[in-house]
């Protein structure tokens, strides 16, 4: 009972206590005779206590570090919470592509910047509304991080074209290599 909150070097006392307490108020008489039968008891009174020991400390550093990460996730959902209504209310056009050039993700002001606010990119590659990204793609996957910005021409769904000053950054997700897009309409 008391294992749980003792010290090693606590329980090793009670131990030896308890053995001698059972040897003296026992049925046979204290010789010689029962020293190794007193050391076996007392390294099972050690052994039993020491384990219950470890099984509730190895328990409690289970409950602290379930705390600790429920309050990483919580951390975490509320940082992506407030990172998507950063990027959903940016009034630039904000996109994530492959390196393929297929569009992953958009926020609406990019719906609306290259027109296609009622629509979804799967079907159209990047390059076809800024050409420019076309070269970024064809270089390959870069071995260092990209970290640019450049003034280029766009062209909207309906071939408008506009001056777009973009600005371009590569992240990994996994192994695969990802791209940011922030866009802003100069003709505006």
């Amino acid at each position: 009972l008391s294992a749980s909150f003792l010290s090693r070097a606590q329980i090793l006392v009670l131990a030896a206590l308890c053995t001698v307490l059972r040897e003296a108020l026992g049925p046979l008489p204290v010789d010689i005779e029962a020293i190794p039968q007193a050391i076996a008891v007392m390294t099972a009174f050690a052994g039993a206590g020491l384990f219950i020991r470890e099984l509730a400390r190895n328990r409690q550093l289970t409950v602290e570090n379930q705390g600790e990460v429920e309050q990483q996730v919580r951390l975490r959902q509320q940082a992506e919470g407030q990172l998507k209504v950063l990027v959903e209310s940016s009034p630039l056009a904000i996109l994530t592509t492959d390196w393929r050039g297929k569009i992953l993700s958009a926020n609406a002001s990019a719906h609306r910047m290259l027109g296609t606010a009622e629509t979804s990119f799967d079907i159209e590659p990047i390059d076809s509304f800024l050409p420019v990204l076309s070269k970024f793609q064809r270089k390959g996957m870069p071995s260092e991080p990209l970290r640019t910005e450049l003034e280029a021409k766009g062209r909207r769904r309906s071939g408008e074209i506009f001056i777009a000053h973009l600005w371009l950054s590569t992240f990994k997700v996994g192994s695969e290599t990802r791209l940011a897009v922030i866009v802003s309409d100069e003709s505006e």
